[in-house]
């Protein structure tokens, strides 16, 4: 009986990089998600002081928690950094609006460092699509 050794090949610099860039962008959005999914953390006097509705709360927590789980696989994680981004760049407009400096500045690099890493992750999409069909067949 012949076995074989399929160990995978290291992980290349690139890999890990992208892999400590997704934890990094990952670990603040979901921190923030969770509450805000739960109703927790004063979430709902923030939105409502920035003139927003108490609905929206639970909606944007769970679109980043949704955009976390999808920036963690591979195959899924371009369609978590749009979702991402676009929930960046709302909170972003809404800091700029309301004059808070820092936070735009945070929430705009986590939502370039989730589109570059989605940038990045566009080949594990491709390969996941059905092959040899042409778009308008």
């Amino acid at each position: 009986m012949e076995t074989t050794s399929s160990s995978a090949a290291p992980p290349t610099w690139r890999t890990v990089i992208l892999w400590i860039a997704t934890a990094l962008a990952a670990l603040p959005i979901f921190a923030a998600g969770l509450p805000k999914l739960l109703g927790q953390g004063g979430w709902v006097h923030s939105f409502a002081h920035w003139g927003l509705p108490s609905w929206l709360v639970p909606v944007v927590g769970a679109a980043e928690v949704l955009g976390v789980a999808a920036l963690l696989i591979p195959r899924t994680a371009t369609a978590g950094a749009a979702l991402i981004a676009v929930i960046m760049i709302g909170a972003a407009t809404t800091h700029a609006v309301h004059g808070e400096t820092p936070r735009v500045v945070f929430t705009s690099i986590l939502c370039i460092v989730s589109l570059s890493i989605g940038w990045a992750r566009r080949e594990s999409l491709r390969r996941s699509l059905p092959s040899g069909r042409q778009p308008n067949e």
